[in-house]
C-alpha cells in the first residue's frame, strides 16, 4: 500500500492541505502531525482536499475531529473539499458531515472562506 501523500499551501485566510491515499490506522498519525505543523494559529480556516482519498476509517475521523476542535478554538473552521464516496458515507453515517463545511472543490471552499471574511471582517463577536 502506498504511503499517504500530503501537500500544504497557504492562502490569505486558510491553509489548504491536499491528501492522497487512504487515511487509516497506519496513516492517520502522519496526517495529524502534518496538519499540526502546517496549520498553526492564527490561521483560522483549514481546507482538506480529499479528492484523492478513496478510504477513511475511524482513525481518519479522529484526525478530522481534532483539526475541527483546534480550528474552532482559534475562530476558524475545517472545510472538506471533494470528499469521495466512501469517506462521505462514513461522515454521513456518523453525522459528522454536520460539523464540517463541505465543498465540491478546493476552489469553492476558498471562495466561501473569502466571501465569509469579506462579510465579517475581523470576526468580531465570534466568541471563537
Amino acid at each position: 500500500m502506498p504511503a499517504l501523500r500530503m501537500h500544504a499551501s497557504h492562502h490569505a485566510d486558510a491553509t489548504v492541505i491536499t491528501v492522497a491515499g487512504e487515511i487509516d490506522l497506519a496513516s492517520a498519525p502522519a496526517l495529524h502531525r502534518f496538519i499540526a505543523e502546517m496549520h498553526r494559529p492564527p490561521a483560522g480556516h483549514l481546507v482538506l482536499d480529499l479528492a484523492e482519498v478513496p478510504f477513511m476509517d475511524s482513525m481518519g475521523l479522529r484526525v478530522l475531529l481534532e483539526a475541527y476542535t483546534a480550528a474552532e478554538q482559534h475562530g476558524g473552521a475545517v472545510h472538506l473539499a471533494a470528499v469521495q464516496r466512501a469517506p462521505a458515507r462514513l461522515l454521513r453515517l456518523t453525522r459528522l458531515h454536520e460539523r464540517f463545511r463541505l465543498h465540491a472543490s478546493t476552489q469553492l471552499a476558498l471562495a466561501a472562506i473569502a466571501t465569509a471574511s469579506a462579510i465579517t471582517p475581523g470576526r468580531a463577536g465570534d466568541g471563537g
